[in-house]
């Protein structure tokens, strides 16, 4: 009897310095991960050194020892039996055969091995998904400068908990000019292949061809906790499952997009690069100004074209006309639709004499590849000129107004300087003030004075130590610039764009939605070499954005 207690308890012995490896799920697919479980029976309490090699494959991370014993009795006497578990998650980057080899464990002083190991990785599942993510778009080929909506959704069984989803790796999509769109879509359920599945939107973006070609989407990659056995309100959030969470990283498939070229037959001169649906209006102060006075016009754009890119067009043209920088605001409005306001200002600094002005602009229609054209109505455009300098041709200068015996002293006696054209009245002195013939002599003053200042702020600051301006004074200063704002959001380099710091950053939505457009557009300048272009900044979101940077800095020292 002894003879066969002892044969039982060297069978036992040699059946517990083994390494065994499990596959999870046994039939894994290339491009999502899978788990390899390295089951160490010993009856040492040593922490497992592992070593291996790879063929095909990816490792991605590695999760703590897990132990379990067992104590089992023959013939009154106790044995126990130690099983300690390492798992190694990792990824094959294409189907077949891939291997572990030179499989080496060392625990407590005894060196294991196992044999090179195989795992078949398939092309496609053989049952369905657990959870995949997919790019799902609303349109496959586009002209340049048309849009499209790219929405990646994460797809779960319904059968299947989740518990936790996030974005590890934001899609590029440096081939298309882009829009973040934040959608608040509800989950909802689909059928796809006779299967349930519970779909949530991870992300959403307006895409504009500028490139004709091909390109692709591209793909998006998460990282998704889950556990099987789920029930049937985790679609609403609730998981009571009791199985084990897994943790699986997945990657949507890039689909390809074709940008094609606009049509030249038929496209007006006075085309303004829009593609789609848009409209137009246009507002001015009045009609009627007089020699230096500010003409203003504002013209509206709303519609679903890359508004970014649409310069403003000439709205008015005349020798004694001058025209200052435009200035321009643009917002992204719900609907996948934005809105750009162009601002121009004017100066007559001579007679002007614009009637029924109309200014056609057109934009190409994809459903119907047609060219729309609309007319910009801005009607009459009147300056009165009050004796200064044009810009254009010299005027003859008026006649000598002199005063008539019988009129009142300071009256003038000349019907035609009433301006009744103008609906003036008639003014007791000229026009021309002395200020506008003393020009020089109010330069010179002003000269004067400025010295004095400059010199009583240089005697005030002489003795006193200048402190650096911050990045933050400096933009409130002069404007922001590509650099200054990058310098702002990434000065760590934790982050791999701007857009990704400015959706890590706790900030308001309306903070976030200017962030994205002013990246969007100082983007634009860096792309055709005016990095240095400064843009005119609102105040209140940097401030916020500030407190947002330094509140994250706080948060990552603790």
């Amino acid at each position: 009897m002894r003879f066969f207690l002892v044969i039982l308890l060297y069978s036992f012995n040699i059946y517990a310095d083994q390494v065994k490896l499990e596959v999870s799920p046994e039939k894994p697919v290339y491009g999502e991960s899978f788990e390899v479980t390295f089951k160490i029976q010993t009856d040492q309490d040593d922490e497992p050194v592992i070593n291996f090699d790879t063929v095909g494959i990816d490792v991605l991370g590695r999760s703590n020892t897990s132990t379990s014993t067992r104590i089992t009795y023959i013939n009154g006497e106790s044995s126990v039996e130690r099983t300690m578990s390492v798992v190694y998650e990792m990824s094959a980057p294409r189907p077949g055969g891939v291997f572990l080899r030179d499989i080496k464990v060392e625990v407590g002083g005894k060196k294991l091995s196992h044999p090179t190991f195989k795992i078949n990785v398939l092309r496609e599942t053989r049952r369905p998904k657990d959870v995949f993510v997919q790019v799902e778009v609303n349109k496959e080929s586009i002209f340049m400068g048309e849009g499209l909506i790219a929405r990646y959704y994460l797809y779960h069984l319904n059968s299947v908990s989740l518990a936790s989803s996030d974005i590890e790796r934001f899609p590029k999509l440096d081939k298309f000019l882009k829009r973040f769109q934040q959608e608040n879509l509800p989950a909802e359920r689909v059928s796809i292949n006779g299967q349930v599945y519970i779909r949530r939107i991870m992300y959403t973006a307006q895409l504009f061809g500028n490139k004709v070609g091909k390109f692709k989407i591209d793909p998006i990659r998460l990282k998704v906790r889950y556990g099987r056995g789920g029930n049937s309100l985790s679609a609403f959030g609730f998981n009571f499952s009791n199985s084990r969470v897994r943790t699986t990283r997945i990657s949507s498939k890039p689909i390809e997009i074709e940008v094609m070229t606009l049509p030249s037959k038929g496209m007006p001169p006075h085309f303004t690069g829009l593609v789609g649906n848009h409209s137009f209006s246009l507002s001015k102060s009045k009609d009627r100004f007089i020699s230096n006075e500010p003409i203003e016009l504002q013209l509206t754009v709303r519609g679903d074209g890359a508004l970014e890119l649409f310069e403003a067009p000439t709205l008015l043209s005349d020798p004694n006309l001058e025209e200052f920088e435009k200035s321009n605001d643009f917002q992204v409005m719900k609907g996948f639709k934005a809105e750009k306001k162009i601002n121009y200002t004017y100066l007559g600094r001579g007679s002007v004499d614009i009637e029924n002005k109309e200014v056609p602009i057109s934009y190409f229609d994809p459903e119907s590849k047609e060219y729309i054209t609309e007319i910009l109505k801005i009607g009459n455009v009147k300056v009165a000129s009050t004796g200064g300098t044009s810009i254009g041709k010299s005027e003859k200068p008026s006649q000598n107004i002199s005063k008539s015996e019988n009129c009142p002293p300071g009256q003038i006696d000349d019907p035609s300087s009433k301006l009744d054209e103008f609906s003036f009245l008639p003014l007791k002195k000229p026009l021309n003030t002395y200020m506008y013939h003393t020009k020089e002599l109010f330069y010179f003053f002003a000269l004067i004075i400025l010295c004095l200042l400059g010199y009583l702020v240089f005697k005030l600051l002489s003795g006193l130590k200048l402190r650096e301006m911050s990045t933050m004074e400096r933009i409130f200063k002069s404007g922001v610039s590509y650099g200054a704002l990058h310098d702002m959001l990434n000065a760590d380099g934790k982050y791999n764009s701007m857009d990704e710091a400015i959706h890590d950053l706790s900030i308001s939505k309306d903070c976030k939605s200017y962030f994205e457009s002013l990246i969007k557009t100082l983007n634009l300048f860096f792309s055709s070499n005016n990095e240095d272009h400064k843009v005119v900044v609102n105040k209140k979101y940097f401030k916020e954005l500030s407190a947002a940077i330094k509140e994250s800095k706080s948060g990552d020292h603790n």
